[in-house]
């Protein structure tokens, strides 16, 4: 089973990730990467730098610019 997400952006414009492989989180305190795999333990923290990466895209961005996240099963 995959997953698809759709990102709402605060600039009015949607982005459309699809076959979601991971979203890597960066921490703020020594730079290390974090990767999880298992979306239904997503949050979404202010201020925190994300990268959700599939097969064929790697889409990252401000948490801070993010309205809201759905994720689907497909």
């Amino acid at each position: 089973m995959a997953w698809n997400v759709e990102i709402k952006l605060r600039e009015s414009r949607d982005v459309l990730i699809q076959d979601l492989k991971s979203i890597n989180t960066q921490s703020s305190s020594d730079s290390s990467i974090t990767s999880l795999t298992d979306f239904e333990k997503f949050h979404l923290i202010q201020n925190q730098r994300l990268s959700f990466l599939s097969e064929n895209q790697i889409f990252s961005i401000d948490s801070s610019d993010i309205l809201s996240v759905l994720f689907r099963k497909v």
